[in-house]
C-alpha cells in the first residue's frame, strides 16, 4: 500500500472522527487508538512524515486576508493522494526558505475557494535524487527540464523570482484539463509548475509502461537542495487520461523527436555545434509560449503584467529573444500548414516536414544554397500570409489549381530557408549578418516584431540602419509597431498561427494577384539616360503628405538598388530595384497587401514616388540644386538623432490626376525619346582594308568579349562623353518630383492662377516681379507687346532693366511667340543692362526653350509660379 493511501486511510477512519467527538476524554481515547493503528501500518519513515504533516497543520492560523478557513473542511480536500478532480496542486520543497505558515494559509484559502479543484499537498514525501541525474541537462527558460527516471519522470525546476520573493517558495502545479479527442498537437500541455511547462512534444516516450496507471513525479529544485526533492503520484486524473490519448499518436504527429524526423535513430547522431537547436527545439522556444500566454491572461491588468515583466527581468534584449522564438514557432506552424496541404494533393505521400526541410537546405553545397536563396529572393513578391489563412480555397478542378499549388510549394521552400537562416545564422536571435542587433532605440513592440517581420529581402535594409531599426508591420490600416504590447490587435498579430492573427477575408484571386506598376517607362528612362552617378547611402529623400511614410533611403550596387521606405521612427519596408531587369522585385507590395487600407492606387503612387526619385537621381545634372539638397542634418519629422544628406522638398506623393496634369506629364515623358539610343557595347564588322584598334581590342579582352576576324569592338557610349544638346540640358535640369507631385499650397496656387483673367494674370505677374526685388515703373501691354517694365540697382550702383511679357495661355508657348517678344524688346531703349523675361501659365515648347536659352531670355512657366520660385 502506498504511503499516501495509508495516511488517507488513517485520516478517514480516525482523524476526522476525532473532530466530531464532544469531550476531551473521548478525543484522547480516539487519538490513542489512531496512534496504535498508525504504529501498526506505518513504517518509521512514514510515521515521521505523518507527524511532520500534522505539525505543519497545527501551526497554521487558518486565516487569510481576514477570512477564516474551515480547518476541518480543508482537511477533507487536502488528502495525501492527489484527488482525481484536482487541477491545481500546491506544495513546498522541504527546507525551502520563506514563511511556510503564510504560504500554506494562502494555499488553503485557494482550496476552499475552488471547492475541490485545488489541493494543498504541503510537503510531499521527501526523496533523495543524485545530482548526477540532472547536472548535465541543459536549461532553457520557462521549459521544465524532464527525463525518464525510475518509475516515472524527474522534473527539475529552477525556481522563479516571483515565487522566491513574493510566494514564500510555494509551488503551484497546474494539471491540464482533458484534451479534446480531435486535433491533439505536440504543443498541448501535460502540466506546468509555476511558469515552467512540460508539453506533449517533450522528448518523452509516452508509451512507456510506467505511465500505464499512474504518473510518478520526482521533483527537485537545485536552488533549495541539490539532492533532496519530493515525490508526487498522480492517478485517475485528467493528466493520466491525456497521456493515454497521446499514446494513440506517433512522434510524426507530436514532432517531439526532431532527430527521427530528419532520419536519425538517436539524438546523439545529430552532430555539430548547432545540433542542440534541432534536438531541443521545443525547449528553446518555450519562453515564447509563456510570454504569449501571459499577454493573453494579463491583457486587462497592465499593472500585474508590468510586475511580472520586472520580476522576470524582461529587458528589450530579452524581448528580442522572445520574438525570435515566436518567429520560429510561427514558421513551424506555417510550414506544416503548407506541407499538409501539399501532401494531401500529392499522389505519392512523402515525409515533408519542418525539420527535414531545414536540414535539406543546411546540407546543400554553397553553390546550391546560393541558387536556392536567389530564387526565394526574387520570388518573394508571389508570397503572402493569405496563403496560410482560411481565405485560401482552390478546388483541385480549378483552372488555377496547378499554378497555385506550385506557388504554395515555392512559398513552403522560402519559409524553410528563412527558418534555416533564423535557427543557424542569427546567434539565437541576437545578430544579423554576424552583426549584433542594437535594441536601445527600439520600442518593446519593435523588439518582439523584429524577427517576425524581417524577411530575407530585409537584410540589406537592416544593415543600412545599423541593425538598430525594426521592419514595419501593418494590420487594419494601423502600424502595429506603434501599439502597446497589451493592445488586443498586437496580441492577435503576435499569435503563432496565421489563422489566429485575424487577417481579413479575401478572395482567391486577391491572394495570387500580381501587381502591375504603371510607371515602368520611368525606370527604363533612368537606366537609358543615366549620368552614371550612384546613390549615396547617407542620402535621405523626404516624403510629405503621408500619415505613415516620411522618407526614402537607397543603397546601390552593380546589379540592384535597395530601397527602404521609412516611418517617423525609421522603421522600414524594403523594396529592391533590379537594374538588369529594369523593374522592382515588389517585395513591399507583398507586405502592403496584408492591409486592405492600401489600395492599388495607393501602391501605384508609392511606387511612382520611388521610381521618380531613382529617375531624378540617375538623370538630372546639378543634383544638389535640382533635387533640393538641404544639407547634412537630422530630417524634420523623424524621431532620430541620425544625420543624413537630405534631398527633395517635402512634396506630397499624392498624384494630381486632372486632365491638365496628365497632359503635363505626357509632354515631359516625350522628352525622354529625344535622348534614347545611348550606344550599347557591340561587335562591328570592319570595312575591307581596315584593322582593329589596339585599344579597342584590349578593352574587349578585359571585358571577356570574343572578337571574330575582321571585326572590332565598339564600347558603350556614356552620358556626357560627346557633350549635350541644349534641349538635353533642359531635360536633365528638371525633376520628376516637381512634375508629378504637388503640395497643398501648390494646388491652391494653381487653382488661383487658373481662375484669373488675362488682366488679372498680368497684375499677378506684376506682384511676382516686385517680390523678386524689381521696381515696376510701367505697365503698358500695348507698347511693343511688352507687358511689364522694371528696374533694379546692382550692388556696384549700376542699373539693369527688366522687360517682361505675360501669357495666360493653356497651350505650350511656341518659338514664334518668344521670337516676337525678343524682336519687340530689341527695339526698346532702356537704362543700363537689358534683361528679358517671358512668363506663361503653360509650358514652353522645346523650340521655345532652345531659342530662349540661345538669347538669354528667362522663362517662367506655370510650375515655377505655383512653386513660388525666385527668379533673377
Amino acid at each position: 500500500m502506498q504511503t499516501e493511501t495509508k495516511l488517507d486511510y488513517l485520516n478517514k477512519k480516525y482523524t476526522h472522527k476525532i473532530n466530531d467527538l464532544k469531550t476531551d476524554e473521548e478525543r484522547k481515547k480516539a487519538a490513542q487508538i489512531m496512534l496504535d493503528k498508525s504504529r501498526e501500518i506505518l513504517t518509521e519513515e512514514e510515521s515521521i512524515y505523518h507527524k511532520n504533516r500534522l505539525f505543519i497543520e497545527s501551526r497554521l492560523t487558518c486565516q487569510h486576508n481576514g477570512k477564516e478557513i474551515d480547518q476541518y473542511k480543508v482537511r477533507e480536500y487536502n488528502t495525501q493522494n492527489v484527488r482525481s478532480e484536482a487541477k491545481i496542486l500546491y506544495f513546498r520543497i522541504p527546507g525551502a526558505k520563506g514563511n511556510y505558515v503564510e504560504a500554506y494559509d494562502r494555499a488553503n484559502s485557494a482550496v476552499m475557494g475552488a471547492k475541490g479543484k485545488v489541493q494543498n499537498l504541503y510537503e510531499p514525501q521527501t526523496v533523495n535524487i543524485s545530482y548526477d541525474e540532472y547536472c548535465d541537462e541543459p536549461v532553457y527558460k520557462k521549459s521544465l527540464t524532464a527525463k525518464r527516471y525510475k518509475d516515472g519522470l524527474l522534473l527539475v525546476i529552477r525556481g522563479h523570482a516571483f515565487v522566491k520573493k513574493k510566494g514564500d517558495n510555494l509551488m503551484m502545479m497546474l494539471l491540464r484539463e482533458d484534451y479534446e479527442e480531435n486535433n491533439i498537437t505536440g504543443t498541448y500541455k501535460i502540466l506546468k509548475i509555476n511558469q515552467e511547462t512540460l508539453r506533449a512534444n517533450s522528448d518523452i516516450d509516452w508509451n512507456d509502461k510506467c505511465f500505464d496507471n499512474q504518473l510518478v513525479l520526482y521533483i527537485i529544485d537545485p536552488d533549495v537542495h541539490k539532492t533532496k526533492g519530493v515525490k508526487i503520484i498522480i492517478r485517475k486524473n485528467s493528466v493520466n487520461r491525456n497521456i493515454h490519448k497521446l499514446r494513440k499518436l506517433d512522434f510524426k504527429s507530436l514532432y517531439n523527436k526532431p532527430w527521427e524526423l530528419i532520419g536519425y535513430n538517436d539524438k546523439s547522431s545529430v552532430k555539430g555545434k548547432t545540433s542542440f537547436l534541432i534536438n531541443d527545439f521545443w525547449k528553446i522556444v518555450e519562453e515564447a509560449n509563456w510570454f504569449l500566454e501571459t499577454l493573453v491572461e494579463q491583457q486587462n491588468d497592465p499593472k500585474l503584467f508590468k510586475i511580472l515583466m520586472n520580476l522576470n527581468k524582461i529587458s528589450k534584449k530579452e524581448l528580442l529573444s522572445i520574438g525570435w522564438k515566436a518567429s520560429l514557432i510561427e514558421l513551424f506552424n506555417s510550414v506544416q500548414i503548407l506541407a499538409d496541404m501539399l501532401n494531401n494533393n500529392l499522389q505519392e505521400k512523402n515525409n515533408n516536414n519542418f525539420f527535414n526541410g531545414i536540414t535539406h537546405f543546411d546540407r546543400l553545397s554553397e553553390k546550391e544554397y546560393t541558387k536556392a536563396a536567389l530564387e526565394a529572393f526574387y520570388n518573394f513578391k508571389d508570397y503572402n500570409k493569405f496563403m496560410l489563412s482560411d481565405s485560401l480555397n482552390i478546388p483541385p478542378n480549378s483552372e488555377k489549381f496547378v499554378e497555385s499549388f506550385n506557388t504554395c510549394f515555392d512559398y513552403c521552400r522560402y519559409l524553410l530557408l528563412k527558418a534555416r537562416v533564423l535557427l543557424f545564422d542569427t546567434d539565437q536571435g541576437t545578430s544579423v549578418n554576424k552583426m549584433s542587433i542594437n535594441t536601445e532605440e527600439m520600442s518593446e513592440t519593435d523588439c518582439l516584431l523584429f524577427w517576425r517581420e524581417l524577411e530575407l529581402c530585409d537584410y540589406v535594409s537592416a544593415s543600412m540602419h545599423q541593425y538598430k531599426r525594426c521592419p514595419l508591420m501593418f494590420r487594419d490600416d494601423k502600424v502595429i509597431n506603434n501599439m502597446d504590447i497589451l493592445d488586443p490587435l498586437f496580441i492577435d498579430s503576435f499569435r503563432f498561427t496565421v489563422q489566429g492573427q485575424n487577417l481579413p477575408k479575401v478572395a482567391n484571386d486577391k491572394i495570387f494577384e500580381q501587381f502591375k506598376f504603371e510607371g515602368k517607362h520611368i525606370l527604363q528612362e533612368a537606366i537609358e539616360q543615366t549620368t552614371g552617378y550612384c546613390f549615396h547611402e547617407s542620402g535621405y529623400f523626404q516624403i510629405r503628405g503621408d500619415e505613415i511614410f516620411k522618407g526614402l533611403r537607397f543603397r546601390e550596387d552593380e546589379s540592384r538598388i535597395y530601397i527602404t521606405i521609412l516611418d517617423k521612427n525609421e522603421r522600414y519596408i524594403s523594396e529592391i530595384f533590379d537594374k538588369k531587369k529594369c523593374d522592382f522585385l515588389y517585395t513591399a507590395y507583398s507586405k502592403f497587401k496584408l492591409s486592405p487600407d492600401f489600395s492599388v492606387t495607393c501602391m501605384q503612387d508609392m511606387y511612382m514616388k520611388i521610381a521618380s526619385v531613382i529617375r531624378d537621381f540617375k538623370v538630372v545634372i546639378e543634383r544638389d540644386r535640382v533635387l533640393g539638397f538641404s544639407g547634412y542634418r537630422t530630417p524634420k519629422g523623424l524621431n532620430t538623432s541620425t544625420k543624413y544628406y537630405v534631398y527633395l522638398p517635402r512634396v506630397s506623393y499624392k498624384r494630381d490626376r486632372s486632365k491638365d496634369q496628365v497632359r503635363k506629364e505626357k509632354e515631359f515623358e516625350k522628352q525622354n525619346r529625344n535622348f534614347v539610343g545611348s550606344r550599347r557595347a557591340h561587335v562591328r564588322k570592319l570595312p575591307d582594308g581596315y584593322k582593329s584598334s589596339k585599344v579597342q581590342m584590349l578593352l574587349a579582352k578585359k571585358l571577356n568579349v570574343y572578337i571574330p576576324p575582321n571585326y572590332t569592338y565598339v564600347k558603350e557610349s556614356k552620358y556626357g562623353e560627346n557633350g549635350m544638346s541644349k534641349r538635353e540640358i533642359v531635360y536633365r535640369s528638371k525633376s520628376l518630383n516637381g512634375i508629378f507631385y504637388y503640395t497643398k499650397s501648390e494646388k491652391s496656387e494653381f487653382d488661383k492662377i487658373n481662375g484669373m483673367s488675362p488682366a488679372g494674370f498680368e497684375e499677378y505677374c506684376h506682384k511676382i516681379i516686385e517680390k523678386n526685388g524689381w521696381k515696376v515703373y510701367k505697365n503698358n501691354p500695348i507698347d511693343g507687346g511688352i507687358d511689364v517694365r522694371a528696374l533694379k540697382e546692382n550692388k556696384d550702383g549700376s542699373i539693369k532693366t527688366l522687360l517682361v511679357q505675360c501669357k495666360h495661355w493653356r497651350k505650350p508657348i511656341p518659338p514664334g511667340a518668344v521670337r516676337d517678344f525678343k524682336a519687340g524688346a530689341d527695339d526698346e531703349k532702356v537704362d543700363g543692362v537689358k534683361e528679358l523675361m517671358f512668363i506663361s501659365f503653360s509650358k514652353f515648347s522645346p523650340g521655345a526653350k532652345e531659342y530662349a536659352l540661345k538669347h538669354n531670355i528667362i522663362l517662367v512657366d506655370g510650375d515655377d509660379l505655383i512653386e513660388r520660385r525666385k527668379y533673377d
